[in-house]
């Protein structure tokens, strides 16, 4: 009868609101008419969908945020928009590209100190969708460190010396918080009482320190306990710290000789040091020897 329709007809491929030309053809043997009428696409307020897990992350470390985005009836996006990231009600990550629909944000974090933050991804409208607003939570967990103890044998007059070295929970060299050390449990502490502690750099401390009053010749205990509250759980380590009996240096006896009488006694004046040039503390004994003949002991 003269009448053909075209009805529920869906269009292929990406078209953005407009006006365009629609073509009928008409085509019997040798027969061929064109009629044309104009039509215009509009918008019809797509929404973008995309549910966000909730994020952890390690302390010291940043967050991926990995975006698929489809429409609300489950078709890719595409097209190109803006996506921004606030944590926090802080805005970490402005106007990032997102092609397609797809796109991974990198979110710095690593100085971030650990808790739980309320995140908001903002993604920009445009010409076929309207702009979302996701909602999730990011959570910054604290890390665990590991100690190796190096300790340097020492005498009894000798400072308490180890190197040390923190890494985190990924094997990586730790940088900043401290450590202190404990002999036998007791910690070491400076002149005014104050406790001893040794800054960690590039995953390394050196403990190197006097004990008041000196160690016994004996084994110890040596403690190392890192802090770093903000990022790290306390962490201790035990090695044995051996000590041993410091030497006592040469006797400095005035190289003149010594004239006597016979039957009658001679005095040697002299002050015995050990090997750090501290004097000798308490009692104890010195041979004399004459022509390698012990002829005094005192």
């Amino acid at each position: 009868d003269g009448i053909a329709k075209l009805t529920e007809y869906e269009l292929k491929g990406r078209y953005n609101t407009g006006d365009y030309k629609l073509v009928a053809v008409y085509k019997n043997g040798n027969v061929s008419k064109e009629a044309k009428r104009s039509f215009t696409i509009e918008r019809t307020d797509l929404d973008y969908y995309m549910e966000l897990p909730e994020y952890t992350t390690k302390a010291l470390t940043n967050t991926t945020i990995e975006l698929n985005l489809t429409d609300e009836f489950g078709q890719q996006v595409y097209g190109k928009t803006k996506v921004s990231v606030k944590i926090g009600g802080k805005t970490v990550v402005e106007a990032a590209e997102v092609i397609d629909g797809k796109v991974n944000i990198t979110v710095n974090t690593e100085k971030m100190k650990c808790n739980d933050y309320y995140m908001e991804v903002i993604i920009a409208g445009n010409n076929r969708y309207n702009e979302r607003r996701l909602y999730t939570y990011l959570t910054i967990i604290i890390r665990d460190a590991t100690i190796e103890i190096s300790p340097i044998n020492t005498t009894t007059k000798g400072n308490i010396t180890a190197n040390i070295t923190v890494k985190d929970d990924d094997g990586k060299l730790v940088n900043g918080g401290f450590v202190i050390a404990k002999v036998n449990g007791k910690t070491l502490k400076d002149e005014d009482g104050n406790t001893l502690k040794f800054n960690v750099v590039n995953g390394k401390a050196e403990i190197n320190t006097a004990v008041a009053g000196g160690l016994k010749a004996q084994d110890y205990d040596l403690e190392v306990v890192y802090s770093n509250d903000k990022y790290f759980n306390r962490a201790s380590e035990i090695s044995k710290l051996s000590v041993v009996k410091t030497d006592i240096k040469d006797l400095d006896i005035p190289n003149v000789p010594i004239n006597t009488n016979k039957g009658e006694n001679t005095t040697i004046v002299t002050q015995v040091y050990d090997v750090y040039g501290n004097a000798i503390e308490g009692k104890t004994k010195i041979a004399v020897k004459i022509n390698n003949k012990s002829v005094q002991f005192t």
